[in-house]
């Protein structure tokens, strides 16, 4: 048999490669296409507190459309530090970002995986340069949910003390009672006394579901804030800290120095405030010029900040090894403090934190 082709069979053979090159080709340049390697791109950096759910490869979009993705993500330079990730770009979106811009890691429907959505900021600002970096936000969701877990979990160890509290008073009734049933002892006093016990257990259960009850599952609790800081019945003792002496510029995670102002606050100044009845309030405030969602945002995270450290390391909730008191935080953003002001010096960027206590019970 010949081994040769014949020339049909070598026009079949070189047709069918050539038809096969050219699929490989178009399918290469489509791949390309799509990871924008053919198409002019430039680069940006975000700065992020922290990157859950994001890695190289994720999306990036622009208001909503896709303008690129995520071409690396470098771990922070210290403990705490901030997260970069570098976004790669089609150079036709250039023009719509602007130099105030800011990205956020955002969920893509309610189940979907991370995007990072590109705000393009200001229109009459300067547009972006290449390789700059802007601010980044982690995902609001993931850290709502998270503040409400600790909220949550603090409220569970309250609720774990007042049972241990109220199964002792409940104690104390049956013995008072085999006492009043058997005549012995002095059965006046001890009656008045166990009562009052009582009284006090239950009135603490009462503002521990008060407390439950205007939990913020959803909002920003305005009116809860405007109901924590009037107490014309109570006592008042306000401290107000620099929000600079805390943070950083625009920030709400606590710097080094701003824990030992509030260590030192909380070992010194707090000591005289541990009476029974009294609360803990902290208020953040921002400058009057930056308004609405922005600066409730900011002193809100502020607010929790300062909760958190003040709870979690300083341990100023504990009264005794049962008792606990109520510390809250709200972010008030650059609305007026009400029940006025606690000092006659008052930053706009302040963080005020406030004790109320019952009237006399501070000596």
């Amino acid at each position: 048999m010949n081994g040769s082709l014949t020339r049909l069979q070598a026009a079949i053979l070189g047709i069918i490669v050539l038809a096969s090159l050219s699929v490989g080709a178009a399918g290469l340049f489509a791949v390309g296409d799509g990871q924008g390697y053919w198409r002019q791109a430039f680069d940006l950096w975000g700065c992020f507190p922290q990157v859950n759910g994001i890695e190289v490869g994720t999306r990036v979009r622009v208001q909503g459309m896709n303008a690129g993705q995520v071409s690396a993500i470098e771990q922070p330079l210290e403990r705490g530090g901030a997260v970069m990730v570098r976004f790669r770009l089609d150079s036709r979106f250039r023009s719509l970002i602007a130099a105030d811009a800011h990205a956020e890691i955002r969920n893509e429907g309610l189940i979907g995986g991370k995007v990072i959505e590109i705000h393009p900021g200001s229109p009459s600002a300067a547009t972006v340069e290449p390789g700059a970096t802007i601010p980044g936000k982690p995902d609001a969701i993931m850290e709502e949910l998270r503040k409400l877990a600790d909220r949550g979990e603090d409220l569970v160890n309250r609720m774990q003390a007042l049972t241990q509290q109220t199964g002792a008073a409940m104690e104390a009734g049956r013995d008072l009672m085999s006492d009043v049933r058997q005549g012995q002892g002095a059965l006046g006093k001890e009656m008045v006394t166990s009562l009052k016990q009582f009284q006090q257990t239950t009135e603490a259960v009462g503002r521990s579901f008060d407390a439950m009850k205007d939990m913020p599952l959803v909002g920003r609790y305005v009116d809860r804030a405007s109901k924590a800081l009037i107490r014309p019945n109570q006592e008042r003792y306000g401290y107000v800290f620099k929000a600079d002496d805390l943070f950083p510029p625009e920030r709400a995670i606590l710097t080094p120095t701003g824990r030992g102002h509030l260590a030192a606050f909380a070992q010194v100044e707090l000591p005289r405030y541990k009476v029974s009845g009294s609360e803990i309030v902290i208020a953040a405030y921002h400058d009057s010029a930056v308004g609405g969602r922005a600066a409730e945002i900011l002193t809100q995270q502020q607010a929790d900040a300062v909760r958190q450290f003040l709870v979690d390391d300083q341990k100023v909730n504990k009264l005794g090894f049962f008792s606990r008191r109520d510390v809250l935080a709200f972010g008030l953003g650059n609305r007026p403090p009400p029940g006025g002001p606690v000092s006659k010096v008052q930053p706009p960027e302040r963080i005020e934190v406030i004790v109320f206590a019952p009237p006399g019970s501070v000596r």
